[in-house]
């Protein structure tokens, strides 16, 4: 059977928070870098990111 790591699963707001600011990020610099607004869609958002 499969096993799932649930070890960390109460640092769901801190992912949450941390995924948001680094996309926040990004897209900040696609608008800044000319991309427009209407172009950059959720289809490229960062998806994992690793809590340590």
């Amino acid at each position: 059977p499969e096993m799932y790591n649930w070890r960390g699963m109460d640092r769901g707001l801190e992912y949450v928070t941390k995924v948001h600011k680094i996309n926040t990020l990004i897209r900040n610099m696609l608008v800044e870098e000319g991309v427009a607004e209407e172009e950059v869609s959720s289809e490229w958002w960062v998806h994992s990111v690793r809590l340590f």
